[in-house]
């Protein structure tokens, strides 16, 4: 009969050091869960290579993370796998990326992968790329040329022409309408015809 109260109390400090455990535990797991933070960055002077950065808090090696792309170019918009790697011993993977539109890029990156391309990574970033054009340097095409403002006045310059033509002919054909009924009544039957009849 001794051994009931005993296993009793042993079961009801048991029951209470589980029942504290879970608050303990999930807070331990929340400080401990591996998270990450994502950078992008162009490797040279323009943005014809990026280098997007996912920094695994705390570093864990071997991690799997999983880069995306925002999209919009199929169906609404959605992130768009471009690849992965795995973190190395200080916790960073990087992937390389070449763009292929200029502008302001979404970028995004995910332990693991995502469950379906509506949801969103749990860090984000964004870029915005300046894509040089194939043969051309981006100093090239920043600052204006030369004599840039002569197409606007040579295109002004055309259309004044045109309009000038337009006026000419219309002109004549109004001055054509207008003589037209004079010489209809200036001109008088030949009477000779019939007489030689």
């Amino acid at each position: 009969m001794k051994l009931l109260p005993m296993i009793t109390v042993a079961l009801l400090s048991g029951i209470g050091l589980i029942a504290s455990m879970p608050a303990e535990a999930s807070a331990s797991a929340l400080l401990t869960a591996p998270s990450v933070k994502l950078t992008v960055e162009a490797t040279g002077q323009s943005s014809n290579s990026l280098l997007l950065r996912a920094t695994v808090a705390p570093p864990v090696p071997g991690k799997k993370v999983t880069f995306y792309l925002k999209t919009s170019e199929f169906e609404g918009s959605g992130w768009m796998a471009l690849g992965s790697s795995s973190s190395d011993s200080q916790g960073i993977a990087t992937y390389s990326y070449r763009p292929t539109s200029t502008g302001i890029e979404t970028f995004g990156s995910e332990l693991g992968s995502l469950q379906s391309s509506a949801s969103t990574p749990s860090a984000t970033f964004q870029f915005r790329v300046l894509r040089d054009p194939p043969g051309f340097g981006q100093s090239v095409i920043e600052y204006p040329r030369p004599l840039g403002s002569v197409g606007s006045m040579l295109v002004k310059g055309l259309l004044s022409l045109v309009g000038l033509v337009w006026v000419v002919l219309i002109g004549s054909l109004v001055m054509v309408i207008r003589r037209v009924p004079k010489f209809a009544s200036g001109v008088q039957p030949d009477q000779s015809e019939g007489a030689d009849q």
